[in-house]
């Protein structure tokens, strides 16, 4: 999962953001080769959802940035 304007604001640009990194992720993705079968490909879809979030890192012994809300939900 992956967000656009944290931890800081990047105006309105987040679509755009969002859309280019997952057009680059696609791109990236076809140039991948598996040794052990290179007849396969990876297969790789993206869904961009938009909305309010709240992000923290949590936890103390083993701390990760987590987002929440309904958009990340």
């Amino acid at each position: 999962m992956v967000v656009s304007g944290l931890p800081e604001r990047n105006g309105d640009r987040h679509a755009d953001e969002i859309a280019k990194m997952a057009l680059d992720l696609l791109a990236a993705v076809k140039q991948v080769v598996i040794p052990h079968m290179p007849k396969e490909r990876l297969q790789l879809r993206a869904g961009i959802h938009t909305g309010p979030c709240v992000a923290g890192i949590v936890g103390h012994k083993m701390p990760r940035y987590c987002l929440f809300g309904d958009t990340a939900n």
